[in-house]
């Protein structure tokens, strides 16, 4: 359902455009604006033809019997074209008919009755009539309550209840409302517990009972809208559940990563060397890794889970074969918005960060380099610790690269490939590493980045190259140590977490950027509940903490403007009266908000909950910001000053497009250096715009050329290398 020019449109309606034209509609979609930013609503819709309405309707099979005919091709049509809802009955009679249109542009007959997704639009047998509530106030007029649909994400985790945060773990439940922006839903106050229990009870032994009302909220609950000043029907499916990687195979029916088929997303069997995985293209002698296995099916679930129960014979046989769980968490496929083998998306932090750069890293430092080499690389990486381009700064030694967390690999693997190239220039020993971290930086220069405005296919392309790039570059470093090394080679190659990056291509496609669905911002809120989890007696924690969550939010709500439901209660003429009466918010309350703008975020925690800040826009314009700028005449590279009367100066930079500076080009006409770093030059100097817009931030810190002040474009730093493709190839 929709609302357009003050009236609501519901699939299934039967409308008129602003030309005269009549359509049945099926669905609502929102889809870019042509030709300028933002979205708007579209229906889509199948035209339908009355005998009587039109002298250019001429349809001669028609009868008594029905006098309109449905086109069964798609048409997609702008809400704000629709006119008005036409009534079915009286004008439109009968069960209708199939119709086409000829090569010639006339009317032919394809079927008498309609088919069966057609049919059921049109006498109402779609699955949102379910969803047409009438509202309480008008039982008579029989008006439609509005439906607000809010999908939801959920999020679990375990945490540790101590201080020293070891032993004593308590799983819980969070969720978060998906349609709100990103820096909205990562504050705090918009962060909702839902429980956390210890030892007793876990993760797994929770779900049913969430699923419950994860049930009730599906089918639609009717509440009272603030904004629409009547009641509503609010439907919040489930959109997706967010966790690490053996929370999802637990929440997922799967055995984890020591099972047979160690993928909870399709059914990739488990190697113990290269060879097991190892594929080549017909006509071609290179060899890779394959990726490509048959998917796990929803349908698949549902038959292990009746298996159970009615054959044990095939069920033992699907639980050995295919890695099946059925642990508590079956409980979720009573839920018909959620398919757990497609909407549990990968996590970035524990996959990339923690996974992909952690490994390399690690094997880099504790294996490969010496100690004065150790020495000679964080010398080298010195020069890009404090860089204005970067929010945080990387102050840890690569000697303790054991005790590093997400932020810290995230940090590294921006500079390092650049930095690595240039303290390192043997290729025999230090090549191949090169290249992987060179791939392995482009690859994560794009999934770093908070969404794709345009382009998306181009931008699923790009991923995809950057994907097989790095597993290639992967192999052939895996390769080479098995050929060299005594010892047990490290494998990456067959590890899950880098065959999960292609899961998480199919991830991008179906849900947008990780980023939209990372865990980092998620597990910060672990620190709230341990706190509250200080202050119970240990004896009914989830119900205490709970309360002590409940109160702040039911406080929270009131101080903001809601609205609130208080039972009122007064005598008159000797009789009591008791009456359920609306409150909001008093004067004093308001006024507060206004002169303590303070108070809110230090009593109510209304911080933005991000641990980094690389997701935060960039919004203000300040001395020392280097990027791209949206100014006046169009888009300038350039680092931003402050001169001696605090006004700021763009100091503008061009691409180096001419001579042989360069080893490549992967931008048409621009000059690149061997990692594909982009090279520009000094132009001339202009005054900042009071209405430029910083685009991108970039780092411009490595040095190409010192005595003609050419300098390198870093497109390992997140969402350059997205940036440079899309705004200038």
């Amino acid at each position: 359902m929709v609302t357009a020019h003050g009236k609501d449109i519901w699939v299934g309606d039967l409308v008129e455009n602003n030309i005269g034209n009549c359509y049945l509609l099926s669905k609502f979609v929102t889809v870019a604006k042509p030709n300028s930013p933002g979205n708007h609503v579209v229906c889509e819709a199948f035209e339908v033809l009355h005998g009587g309405l039109s002298s250019g309707n001429h349809m001669p099979f028609l009868d008594s019997n029905t006098n309109f005919g449905i086109v069964p091709e798609k048409h997609y049509l702008a809400v704000d074209h629709i006119d008005n809802v036409i009534s079915k009955l009286p004008n439109f009679k009968g069960d209708g008919c199939t119709v086409e249109y000829n090569t010639n542009g006339e009317i032919c007959l394809v079927a008498f009755g309609l088919n069966g997704d057609i049919y059921n639009l049109w006498n109402g047998l779609h699955f949102s009539t379910k969803f047409k509530r009438v509202r309480p106030s008008s039982p008579n007029v029989q008006q439609l309550m509005k439906v607000i649909i809010s999908p939801i994400i959920l999020w679990s985790d375990d945490t540790s209840g101590n201080k020293s945060k070891q032993y004593n773990v308590f799983d819980s439940y969070l969720m978060y409302l998906a349609a709100m922006p990103m820096e909205e839903r990562n504050h705090r106050e918009n962060t909702m517990f839902i429980c956390t229990s210890d030892k007793n009870l876990k993760a797994v032994n929770m779900v049913s009972s969430l699923v419950d009302d994860l049930a009730k909220l599906e089918d639609g609950i009717e509440v009272y809208s603030y904004d629409h000043g009547e009641y509503i029907l609010l439907v919040a499916p489930l959109l997706l559940l967010t966790a690490d990687n053996p929370r999802h195979s637990e929440l997922a029916m799967h055995k984890g990563t020591n099972a047979r088929h160690p993928c909870r997303a399709c059914l990739r069997p488990k190697p113990k060397k290269l060879s097991d995985l190892l594929r080549s293209d017909e006509g071609s002698d290179v060899a890779y890794i394959s990726h490509d296995y048959p998917k796990r099916r929803l349908e698949d679930l549902h038959e292990v889970v009746q298996c159970k129960v009615n054959d044990p014979q095939r069920f033992k046989m699907l639980d050995q074969t295919y890695s099946f769980s059925v642990n508590g968490s079956e409980a979720f496929l009573r839920l018909n918005a959620f398919d757990p083998t497609r909407d549990c998306p990968v996590e970035v932090l524990h996959t990339v960060s923690l996974g992909c750069v952690k490994y390399l890293v690690d094997y880099l430092t504790k294996t490969v380099l010496s100690p004065s080499e150790i020495v000679t690389l964080d010398a080298a990486l010195q020069s890009s610790r404090n860089r204005d381009a970067y929010p945080r700064t990387f102050r840890r030694s690569l000697r303790h690269s054991g005790s590093f967390v997400g932020r810290d690999y995230k940090q590294l693997v921006q500079v390092l490939p650049t930095v690595l190239n240039r303290v390192f220039t043997d290729e025999n020993q230090f090549g191949l590493f090169k290249r992987c971290f060179t791939s392995l930086a482009k690859l994560c220069s794009l999934i770093y980045i908070r969404g794709v405005e345009s382009n998306f296919d181009k931008y699923i392309l790009w991923f995809e190259n950057a994907l097989k790039d790095f597993t290639y570059h992967l192999y052939g470093l895996d390769n080479s140590i098995c050929q060299t090394t005594q010892s047990k080679p490290p494998l990456f190659s067959l590890r899950p977490k880098v065959h999960m990056l292609y899961h998480l291509l199919e991830d991008i496609k179906r849900f947008g950027c990780p980023l939209q669905y990372e865990t980092e911002s998620s597990e910060q809120f672990n620190k709230f509940i341990r706190e509250h989890l200080f202050m119970t007696n240990r004896q009914y924690t989830s119900r205490d903490v709970a309360k002590r969550f409940g109160k702040q939010f039911i406080c929270r709500q009131i101080f903001n403007g809601f609205s609130f439901n208080y039972t009122k209660e007064w005598k008159e003429n000797g009789f009591k009266y008791v009456k359920v009466v609306r409150g909001e918010t008093g004067i004093a309350i308001k006024a507060m908000q206004s002169e303590n703008s303070q108070f809110k975020k230090h009593f109510f925690g209304a911080r933005k909950n991000i641990s980094d800040s690389y997701y935060v826009s960039k919004t203000v314009i300040v001395a020392g910001l280097t990027g791209l700028f949206q100014t006046e005449t169009g888009l300038s590279l350039g680092r931003v000053e402050e001169d001696d009367n605090k006004v700021l100066h763009l100091y503008k930079y061009l691409f180096v497009k001419e001579g042989d500076l360069g080893e490549g080009r992967w931008l048409s006409t621009v000059q690149v250096d061997r990692l594909g770093n982009v090279l520009i030059h000094p132009s001339n100097i202009v005054p900042v715009g009071k209405d430029w817009k910083c685009k991108d931030v970039m780092d411009f810190g490595f040095i190409f050329d010192q005595q003609r002040d050419i300098r390198l474009i870093n497109i390992s730093k997140f969402g350059t290398y997205w940036s440079l493709i899309v705004n200038l190839q």
